[in-house]
């Protein structure tokens, strides 16, 4: 699913009306029954809050459609002496001669009228603002939108909650908190950013029937992660064989930390990479023999270690390490020794942050970094609250200032190449655990190793991993990684081409 900016939308709406002949009421109204398929019909009293734009045209046309099946509707209009859209004036009228009941609030003492009906309700439609708003909001506006979240009991915003900014999630001094939010033909880049999720509630998109060759000439390439991973793992030939499917090397562990190794190694097995090799610290190996059965061991300092690397298909490294010269020494023999894609993770990338130039002057964009916020802002040189408040763009930018794949980890997390760029909608607070990050590699590295795309591989790999955990949290409170990695195989089938 394509992912649209303000600035995108209001094109793309605008060539289907003025290029197309499209007339706009009649635009206005297709969005209207679109999300009157989110009112539930039980609910009898309904108070709907307008602005003064289209989104109040909206909000209005779902108002006339509520009175027609009897519903006890109250109206809200809250313009702030602003002129109505045409489109909503048209609306207006309409209700006028329907005889609903409208009310404006013109001051303060006005907001009883509305703290009362709101308190009475059983929905508020939150028809304030659209995706257009990018200031600040007045008093008037933030004690409205404070009403609302104080006296309703559920709330449906339309496209967008009002007062958030439709490019980059801001709060604009007070947000309606939706319940649920009935997006216009397209998912609003809003909805991704770092504050959005505590606003927009469940997010549904509806169709407004706009043509695709309108949307694909206003194409920013930012989608969400689905858009490509349906049936995208290529069907297994009777006929192969594990070398079929590729060697992969993880370089991971030091004598500290003994999981990360396990799971990244054991989630490529899982995941289908037909010889894994685990080079890891002395003091590891003999653990590790006993725990990976279908996994080859050696350790770091072993004189095979450059000629495995140098034999693989695909590299990891990161899991475990510490940010220490060791480290660097494994990272610089991965990078020198490899012309194979390359996926780096935890200190692997806290060591490339003060080391960038080792990522300089390879041949092809085949190195994925996966860094979470921390890791990120470290890398940038920036605080974790920049990351979390321009993560696209972060992402974007480091992805072409370092020619790799970015993997920038999280909430929807971010996956570009620095054109394209995909937000993953799978996963949830039930996989917040250790070494969660470990089993991702892992799993985004196996299957680089049977031959996709380091690109696909990657959103692929971060859909499956979030895919699983919300499977798996619809029966358990909270999933580990090992629950994902003993899933791995048997969910895989549901991609399969």
């Amino acid at each position: 699913m394509k992912i649209v900016t303000p600035d995108a939308m209001r094109k793309i709406e605008d060539e289907y009306i003025n290029g197309y002949g499209m007339d706009s009421f009649a635009l206005m109204e297709t969005a209207v029954i679109s999300i009157m398929k989110h009112v539930n019909i039980k609910d009898r009293n309904i108070v709907v809050v307008c602005g003064f734009g289209n989104n109040a045209g909206d909000a209005l046309g779902v108002a006339r459609h509520l009175i027609v099946l009897h519903k006890i509707v109250k109206i809200f209009i809250c313009s702030n002496g602003r002129e109505l859209s045409r489109d909503c004036i048209k609306n207006m009228n309409i209700l006028y001669k329907m005889n609903a009941s409208i009310e404006f609030i013109r001051k303060t003492e006005d907001l009883n009228s509305l703290n009362k009906s709101i308190s009475e309700s059983d929905v508020v439609i939150d028809g304030l603002f659209g995706t257009g708003l990018s200031r600040q909001l007045d008093t008037y506006y933030t004690d409205i939108i404070k009403s609302i979240n104080t006296y309703s009991k559920y709330v449906l915003s339309i496209d967008i909650p009002s007062g958030m900014n439709g490019e980059n999630g801001y709060i604009m001094g007070e947000c309606v908190k939706a319940n649920k939010t009935v997006a216009l033909q397209f998912y609003k880049k809003c909805f991704f950013c770092d504050k959005a999720k505590n606003y927009t509630g469940d997010v549904v998109v509806e169709s407004l029937g706009i043509p695709k060759e309108i949307s694909e000439k206003y194409d920013e390439k930012v989608y969400t992660s689905d858009e490509i991973t349906d049936k995208i793992l290529p069907k297994r030939n009777k006929y192969s064989h594990k070398g079929t499917f590729g060697r992969t090397t993880i370089a991971a562990g030091s004598e500290k930390y003994t999981g990360a190794a396990y799971i990244a190694a054991q989630a490529a097995v899982k995941t289908g990479a037909g010889l894994v090799t685990l080079a890891t610290s002395k003091e590891q190996v003999p653990i590790m023999q006993s725990k990976l059965a279908e996994a080859m061991i050696c350790d770091y300092e072993d004189k095979y270690f450059v000629e495995i690397i140098k034999k693989s298909n695909v590299v990891a490294c990161g899991p475990g390490l510490d940010s220490n010269d060791s480290s660097l020494k494994i990272v610089e023999e991965v990078i020198t020794n490899s012309e194979c894609p390359i996926v780096f993770d935890a200190d692997a990338i806290n060591v490339l942050s003060a080391h960038k130039e080792l990522l300089f002057g390879r041949k092809e964009k085949n190195i994925v970094l996966t860094p979470h916020p921390g890791e990120m802002a470290r890398f940038c040189g920036c605080s974790i609250e920049d990351v979390n408040n321009k993560r696209i763009e972060i992402a974007k930018n480091t992805a072409i200032e370092t020619n790799c794949i970015i993997v920038l980890k999280g909430y929807n997390t971010v996956i570009t190449d620095g054109e394209k760029i995909f937000i993953n909608t799978t996963g949830s607070s039930a996989m917040a655990s250790g070494g969660m990050g470990d089993c991702l590699t892992g799993i985004v590295t196996g299957l680089i190793s049977q031959g996709l795309d380091p690109f696909k591989a990657s959103v692929l790999g971060v859909y499956i991993h979030g895919f699983i955990g919300d499977s798996l949290s619809k029966q358990m409170y909270s999933v580990t990684a090992t629950d994902i990695i003993n899933k791995i195989s048997l969910y895989l089938k549901e991609f399969e081409s």
